[in-house]
């Protein structure tokens, strides 16, 4: 038993009119510092990823989402630059039961971005996700976009680096 998963890319702002009614189960904010610095996160010090996590009614809305989950895993307020954070898109993800091929669920990831004002150096990354917390961000740091590609290889390719390269001008 298992699941295939198809991902389907939407650009914009907002969630179109034919996905209103589909559960947004994640939010993830890259952010990118004055100096062209992508903050990561990593749970073991390896395998790096940007700040994501699962919504909950309480956080009411993704951009909320995206906003507690980037303070538990980074130590980042960015709660005063809520009017800064921009949707870069999302994607409708579709689970199919591998031995039916029907499908079995579908939802949907946003992808946003805030670029902050300071300098990484200024910044305290300290992750703050409870110790009992399962899969708990123990890091969190700073990278140049180049070791941002080196630590996430899917990211080259991603949807989510063209619309921020649409949004920033690289120095590297």
């Amino acid at each position: 038993m298992g699941y295939e998963f198809k991902m389907d890319w939407y650009v914009g702002d907002s969630i179109q009119k034919e996905h209103k009614k589909l559960f947004v189960a994640q939010a993830s904010c890259w952010i990118v510092t004055s100096d062209q610095k992508f903050i990561l996160v990593s749970k073991d010090g390896k395998s790096w990823t940007v700040p994501a996590g699962h919504t909950e009614k309480s956080d009411g809305g993704y951009v909320k989402t995206a906003i507690r989950e980037v303070r538990e895993e980074t130590g980042l307020d960015i709660s005063l630059y809520e009017q800064n954070i921009k949707v870069l898109g999302y994607y409708v993800i579709s689970a199919f039961d591998k031995l039916s091929g029907l499908l079995a669920n579908k939802d949907i990831q946003v992808r946003l971005f805030l670029q902050h004002r300071q300098h990484s150096a200024e910044l305290r990354l300290q992750p703050m996700e409870r110790d009992s917390q399962v899969g708990k961000v123990r890091y969190s740091a700073p990278f140049s976009l180049s070791e941002t590609i080196q630590k996430i290889p899917w990211f080259d390719k991603s949807c989510d680096l063209k619309e921020i390269k649409k949004l920033i001008e690289f120095d590297e």
